[in-house]
């Protein structure tokens, strides 16, 4: 009796015997709660998120010299041409008008240097004004594709619409000229964000496009998924602004609800959860980024499935969870590593954080398994018999799938696209391969300096947003702009409670938040190393398990703290708050710039 008294108090033995599973099912109320979440977050994401009435017909100049003549229907006084460019802007063209006083034309305006998919906008001198009926337009230089072309007469802001072509010696193989005057709904008088590209748009956005349309793609410095994701974006939702940023908001939405099933796993509670999901959901980084074409929000939903696979394996017990059940977590967090490192490289640094989860995880289990052999107990628990020559071998073998030839496979699966495009210029698999070389040699011989660069010591403290788009025909004081950053109570919160979360999980000695800190140190840390120029956006991926800290933390001061419910239900106003008085300068709504200027900037290097 006194021997098995002694078993019973001894902790070791206690902790392998535990068959609890922190895996924590979602309740019919936590759907509930999260579902509303996201239907408010996506009402919110999806307004104004870009337009529906963007050019879907082009023109691209393919001859020098060719020439296309346009009546106007009478005389007019003209007071600003705009062109909407297509996928190729590398040409140029010249638009004269005809002058009755020589009888021949004259030189109006030329295109200057041109992105993609935008609207651009050429202003015809006051002092020289332009009455003309007939315009001539004339190829400078080939490759530029446009989309619709936009006369504007006198005050009016809208485009004429009797425009006809009269006379042409364009090349047809590079679209009708037609196309320049079909839609004149989609060439506004001015450009702004809901119909044209701006920041990596530019690049990820007009790739995505060039994969839908079987074109070469033109951004090959990260991996083709996220640009195969915006694809498929513009596949369901139109070849549009819209359609083009639309699949990222799907996944911002998805994001919360991911948030909510991690913070309640790590926190054993469904405040825990909420908590998560509501500290992304007002997050300003995952907002803009989560409205915007480019691959940084692709990339950081795998991150957190990769890390929320591994988390359930980790907490698992040989003793309460078959074989079966311990390798789909382990495939499922290989399969979602594949994914995020074919949407970005750096995505990479946190398999280290994997491995070394993974590691912990299994001598965990062969402790458990010794302690249980040592006591006696094997025949209570006949796994551990079986626990070297079976258990260990077949996951060995499984992980040698999971995150080695399944990732392999995902990554390289993601540039048949590139070997498939129909315009006559597919690359080979030797070209994938050294395409590889090539995507190295980019990034660690990066020698670029910008603006609005950052170190990563300045990330948590919000150190340099990113200032990513500024409006253009503005009013006197009036201006619209849109800025990556974090939300002051979420980042810096974070810091605190990532600081807090070590000390108290440290106390309680409570395994569950170690694969956070793990992730939170193999995603950041790296970044100590590189010499890169480097954004503010870089630590976007760090951002969950920070958030995960900052709901474990609030959940032990809502147990621990006396009137600690007060100090929650401040710090959660203060983040919505935030959102709100933020909103203007994280969606490019036109506002005072007095407004930005006294609520948004407040500090000299928050230059925005």
């Amino acid at each position: 009796m006194t021997t098995q008294k002694t078993v019973k108090q001894d902790p070791a033995l206690s902790h392998a015997k535990d068959t609890s599973y922190y895996k924590m099912k979602m309740s019919k109320k936590d759907w509930i709660i999260v579902i509303i979440m996201m239907i408010v977050y996506s009402v919110v994401a999806f307004i104004n998120l870009g337009s529906f009435d963007t050019p879907q017909t082009y023109w691209t100049t393919s001859k020098t010299g060719e020439y296309i003549v346009v009546d106007l229907g009478e005389e007019y006084d003209i007071s600003r041409i705009n062109i909407y460019s297509g996928v190729k802007p590398n040409g140029k063209v010249t638009f004269y008008y005809y002058n009755k006083d020589i009888m021949d034309y004259s030189r109006a305006v030329s295109t200057d240097s041109i992105d993609v998919f935008k609207i651009y906008s050429y202003d015809i001198s006051a002092k020289n004004p332009i009455k003309t009926r007939y315009l001539k337009i004339v190829t400078i230089k080939t490759g530029l594709s446009i989309g619709e072309i936009g006369i504007f007469v006198g005050d009016s802001k809208e485009p004429l619409r009797n425009v006809k072509i009269i006379e042409s010696t364009a090349v047809e193989a590079g679209g009708e000229v037609a196309a320049l005057f079909d839609e004149p709904d989609c060439i506004p008088y001015s450009r702004d964000f809901m119909n044209s590209t701006y920041f990596d748009e530019l690049y990820h956005g007009r790739t995505g496009y060039e994969y839908l349309e079987g074109i070469r793609p033109y951004e090959w410095t990260h991996p083709p998924l996220g640009k195969l994701l915006i694809a498929a974006g513009m596949a369901i939702f139109g070849k549009n602004m819209f359609g083009m940023r639309a699949m990222g908001t799907i996944f911002g939405v998805l994001m919360i609800l991911l948030m909510y099933m991690f913070g309640k796993k790590v926190t054993k509670s469904s405040f825990g959860g909420f908590a998560a999901a509501f500290l992304m959901m007002f997050d300003f980084m995952h907002f803009t980024h989560s409205r915007i074409s480019s691959i940084d929000v692709y990339a950081v939903t795998f991150v957190i499935l990769m890390f929320y696979f591994m988390y359930d394996y980790y907490v698992s017990r040989p003793q309460n969870l078959v074989l079966k059940k311990s390798m789909w977590y382990l495939l499922f967090s290989g399969l979602f590593m594949g994914c995020a490192i074919s949407v970005k490289w750096n995505t990479a640094y946190g398999v280290v954080g994997l491995a070394l989860l993974f590691l912990i995880t299994i001598l965990g289990q062969y402790r458990d398994c010794c302690v249980l052999e040592n006591n006696n107990l094997s025949d209570e628990y006949p796994w551990t018999k079986k626990f070297g020559s079976d258990y260990v071998v077949k996951i060995g073998i499984l992980c040698v799938f999971a995150f080695i030839v399944l990732p392999i496979s995902i990554y390289m699966a993601t540039f048949i696209p590139n070997m498939t495009v129909t315009d006559g210029t597919a690359y080979t698999f030797k070209d994938i391969l050294s395409l590889q070389e090539s995507m190295y040699s980019y990034h660690s011989g990066l020698d670029a300096t910008h603006s609005y660069q950052s170190a990563w010591y300045t990330w948590p403290v919000i150190g340099r947003p990113l200032y990513m788009y500024a409006s253009s025909d503005n009013p006197e004081g009036i201006r619209g702009t849109i800025v990556t950053m974090g939300n002051p109570a979420v980042w810096w919160g974070g810091v605190v409670a990532v600081i807090m979360s070590i000390a108290i999980a440290f106390r309680k000695k409570d395994r569950r938040m170690v694969p956070v800190f793990i992730a939170i140190a193999s995603l950041y840390l790296p970044w100590v190393f590189v010499s890169r120029c480097t954004f503010i956006y870089h630590y976007f991926p760090v951002l969950p398990f920070v958030i995960l800290c900052s709901a474990y933390a609030l959940n032990y001061i809502k147990n621990n703290i006396k009137h600690g419910k007060y100090f929650i239900i401040a710090y959660f106003a203060v983040t919505a708050i935030l959102f709100v008085i933020f909103y203007p300068v994280l969606t490019g709504i036109p506002v005072e710039n007095s407004y930005i200027m006294n609520f948004t900037r407040w500090f000299p290097s928050w230059s925005f």
